[in-house]
């Protein structure tokens, strides 16, 4: 059947019928015992060490690559600096080469709105990276 003698003792324990009192068993009654009651099922004795789990979680990241769930590191960070590059670029020649001489002569309200526009350059690259990623 090819499962091991503890896996079996733990599907008999779960209430599967097809196992004798002589110790024999009906490998058609399991089999249909299990894949009618999946959510019965003991979890595998290999998947309950360290190795077992460290087995499970790349089980689980192949799947979640192949059903495109997963992105690489590298993918973000390049999306990110894309996104973002341009909108520090503006932030940066705002502040450094146009606010001294911009802000001069305004009054504080009219320095506040310079400000907020350098401020929704960064906001908009925010909400760009957001959008990408959502």
């Amino acid at each position: 059947m090819g499962y091991s003698p503890g896996y079996l003792k733990q599907l008999r324990d779960c209430g599967c019928p097809g196992f004798n009192a002589n110790g024999t068993f009906d490998s058609i009654a399991i089999k249909k015992w299990m894949l009618e009651n999946s959510a019965k099922l003991p979890a595998p004795t290999a998947w309950k060490d360290a190795l077992g789990m460290e087995k499970l979680r790349g089980e689980k990241r192949k799947n979640d690559l192949a059903d495109g769930l997963l992105i690489e590191k590298r993918i973000v960070a390049d999306r990110l600096q894309k996104i973002f590059r341009p909108a520090i670029a503006h932030v940066e020649q705002a502040l450094l080469n146009q606010y001294p001489s911009v802000v001069v002569g305004l009054e504080v309200a009219a320095a506040r709105v310079y400000g907020k526009r350098v401020l929704d350059a960064i906001l908009d690259a925010h909400r760009k990276a957001a959008d990408e990623w959502a």
